[in-house]
């Protein structure tokens, strides 16, 4: 599978937990960051010292940096890879995320450039060195898909996806939910680890049993076989919802079952886990 798209991964996502094969989408991109021309409202007014000078090149130099990521939208938007990557190239090199990112892109895609996956990784890793989600989590992509001179390799996939998700990454959320489901070794590992410290809302909000005794079942419903049986206040990670079903993680189990919501006060109504 190929052709990572830019702002958004819901899509790729749900294709990698489904195993489908899917052809390229065009690129289109994703919101750049705000460039203030004044302090902000948390900045103490006594430690703003600028004079009008540096004021004026501060707002002559965000113009710049707008009018460049015009140009650099206006080129992806016309396909005009070429044009984007000249203008890139050199913020990149200078240290600039978004453009380190967006080189990384392009040598994944082939965009103007021949697929070069190595080439790629080295770029979002100097983005991810950043703090740049959205380089974390193509890596945790790439590394759980095994593209060309990448191999697959789980446990850095599962570990730059918790990093994302640290950050707020929805996506690598919920692929690390859906790992943690489908038994993979590695996210089973992080989600033994979440319960034992307590930091399962990490990447999910918490439950627990919510009644004296609670079982928790092979699959979603009573004809199923019954795995264990919890007491009050144990800890949960819910998964996946079937119903009025959750499939959840169990602290100090090492496995997942289902356990019906409200044993554990997950109302559907209120907590459909769409």
């Amino acid at each position: 599978m190929r052709y990572l798209t830019l702002p958004t991964w819901s899509l790729l996502a749900l294709l990698l937990c489904l195993s489908i094969s899917v052809s390229a989408q065009p690129p289109y991109w994703p919101p750049y960051p705000y460039y203030p021309t004044s302090r902000t409202a948390a900045e103490p007014a006594e430690h703003v010292s600028t004079s009008p000078a540096e004021t004026a090149e501060h707002n002559a130099t965000s113009r710049d940096e707008w009018e460049l990521e015009r140009e650099i939208r206006t080129a992806i938007h016309q396909g005009n890879f070429a044009e984007a990557y000249y203008l890139w190239r050199p913020r990149a090199e200078g240290g600039n995320a978004d453009a380190q990112y967006g080189i990384g892109w392009m040598y994944h895609n082939g965009y103007g450039l021949a697929i070069d996956d190595a080439t790629a990784v080295k770029w979002w890793e100097l983005a991810a060195k950043q703090g740049h989600t959205d380089a974390i989590f193509a890596l945790g992509m790439l590394y759980s898909l095994g593209e060309g001179e990448v191999r697959r390799d789980m446990s850095l996939a599962v570990a730059y996806y918790y990093q994302a998700s640290l950050s707020g990454h929805e996506d690598a959320r919920m692929l690390l939910r859906t790992l943690m489901a489908e038994g993979d070794t590695a996210a089973r590992d992080l989600m033994q680890q979440l319960l034992q410290d307590g930091k399962v809302a990490e990447i999910t909000p918490p439950a627990a049993v919510v009644r004296p005794k609670a079982n928790v079942r092979r699959g979603p419903g009573t004809q199923h076989k019954v795995l264990t049986t919890l007491t009050e206040g144990h800890l949960l990670m819910p998964l996946r919802r079937e119903g009025r079903w959750l499939l959840v993680g169990i602290k100090g189990e090492g496995f997942t079952g289902w356990i019906h919501d409200n044993l554990t006060g997950r109302d559907f109504l209120s907590d459909p886990m769409d």
